[in-house]
């Protein structure tokens, strides 16, 4: 899960004017948990609903962003698709990788911890080692389990 990012925790802050009372209630709201009150606790899409429940503006997610016209993120792309991270659209009759699964991955677990769209070609080569490395793994998790 993408946790919110530091410009929505600033925006949420101006919005309601400082009133860490006012915060923590939106916070507890948005979570469905009563212990949950620091914006520290939000995914990046519960941030952006309270910034437009407050009449603000959402972010971009920029965990979530690619260049479909750079083969190496086209590349990213079809590697999630392998590894399982996609989802199904049932209006376009489709499957799609799930960019939200790959961005709280990038904030967490990836060798570089920076949106694929900031990524160095470096950097995205170490993404795409990783990536395959995960592959490998289920490949050999499955094959032992036929066995």
């Amino acid at each position: 899960m993408i946790q919110a990012d530091a410009q929505q925790k600033k925006i949420i802050a101006i919005l309601t004017h400082g009133d860490k009372e006012l915060k923590a209630e939106l916070v507890m709201h948005q979570t469905g948990d009563s212990l949950k009150c620091s914006t520290n606790d939000l995914t990046f899409y519960q941030a952006n609903q309270i910034i437009q429940q407050l009449g603000g503006t959402p972010v971009p997610n920029k965990w979530t962003r690619f260049d479909a016209n750079k083969a190496s993120h086209r590349n990213v792309l079809s590697l999630l698709m392998q590894n399982g991270w996609q989802f199904y659209h049932p209006e376009q009759q489709r499957y799609y990788a799930d960019m939200n699964a790959f961005g709280g991955w990038l904030q967490t677990k990836a060798p570089v911890k920076k949106p694929l769209i900031d990524m160095q070609p470096h950097e995205v080569s170490k993404t795409i080692f990783a990536l395959q490395q995960m592959q490998k793994k289920d490949i050999k998790k499955t094959s032992m389990r036929q066995h």
